[in-house]
């Protein structure tokens, strides 16, 4: 081409070349509609499947609440025959599915150790959220995260380990918390709450039945895991004849039937824990039998401090361990 000359594009003499841009750009955007649909509906249907196994257990929750005449309000003090700890209460109404880390803060400021039910969940308990991929609900297991958020009304719960490994995070050295999963309740009252360590116990909400909840595949080893419906955690304070004692976050300061509590304990696998102050307490063999009345549990000098009422903590950082990516 000469210095000067322009390019003219003859129309009629590429008319196969402009179909050809045309339609490639016709193919190009479809491909980006198609693309972002696909993205739209991946992300709705993880969004439903993790919206679905919450909405799931909430509603079991609620369905359980309703049998709240199991639980039997009476006056704890002073009847003969009774084994009774009068440890601090606090109600689960701020943390609607948080019952075992407010059963544990219960014990654990009844052991002296000051914590509130708000710094524990934020900074030591693991829980974390569902996540969906390739057609499955993945979730870690109870004995290691607590599933959803204890904020809310439709978060799981979480087993006997991962408390245990929350507590282990801050105890202090004077400290110990022993996991009494597999004992029987005569034990645990003969060998704790007689010597006035009230005692975290699994068991369900207002001792109704359990029931096979959801099921997710679990991060640890792709295995599929199923909730056990109505979970709820106490702390079992006290025991006479016919009844357990209890600091129920859900129904306040209350007992049940001891037949009652013993079949829903198997049901949640017998599981427990205690923590108290190694220097206040005794050892097994120094436990004593009989269920005469008492008004202490301790020698005066062996005594651990009493009720705690902890102030809120307001700048706590959320603890959330890394999630392994599900590939």
């Amino acid at each position: 081409m000469k210095k000067g000359e322009t390019v003219k594009f003859d129309l009629k003499n590429n008319k196969k070349l402009l179909i050809l841009l045309i339609i490639t750009a016709v193919l190009l955007i479809a491909a980006a509609v198609l693309i972002t649909l696909k993205l739209v509906t991946k992300k709705v249907i993880e969004e439903t499947a993790i919206e679905e196994i919450y909405d799931e257990n909430e509603a079991v929750l609620n369905d359980a609440y309703k049998n709240s005449d199991f639980a039997e309000q009476t006056v704890l003090t002073g009847e003969n025959g009774k084994f009774y700890i009068d440890a601090p209460y606090i109600s689960q109404a701020s943390y609607p599915s948080g019952c075992e880390s407010v059963s544990t803060v219960m014990a654990l400021n009844y052991a002296g150790i000051n914590i509130s039910v708000d710094n524990f969940i934020k900074s030591y308990l693991p829980y974390t959220e569902f996540t969906y991929s390739g057609g499955k609900l993945y979730g870690y297991h109870p004995d290691n995260f607590f599933m959803g958020d204890p904020f809310t009304t439709s978060g799981f719960g979480c087993f006997a380990p991962c408390i245990e490994k929350a507590v282990t995070k801050f105890l202090p050295d004077d400290y110990t918390i022993q996991n009494t999963t597999g004992k029987s309740i005569d034990y645990l009252c003969e060998n704790y709450i007689k010597k006035g360590v009230p005692v975290i116990f699994w068991a369900t909400v207002y001792m109704v039945e359990t029931s096979t909840g959801p099921g997710w595949t679990l991060r640890e080893n792709g295995s599929i895991y199923h909730w056990v419906n109505n979970e709820h955690c106490l702390l079992l304070v006290g025991f006479d004849n016919d009844y357990y004692y209890f600091n129920d976050p859900i129904a306040g300061r209350v007992r049940y039937a001891k037949s009652l509590v013993e079949a829903r304990y198997k049901d949640l696998g017998y599981q427990s824990l205690v923590v108290f102050n190694k220097n206040g307490v005794a050892t097994e063999t120094d436990t004593q039998s009989g269920e005469d009345e008492i008004d202490t549990f301790y020698e005066e000098d062996n005594e651990i401090a009493g009720p705690y009422s902890a102030e809120e903590e307001t700048e706590d950082s959320a603890y959330y361990e890394e999630e392994e990516e599900v590939q």
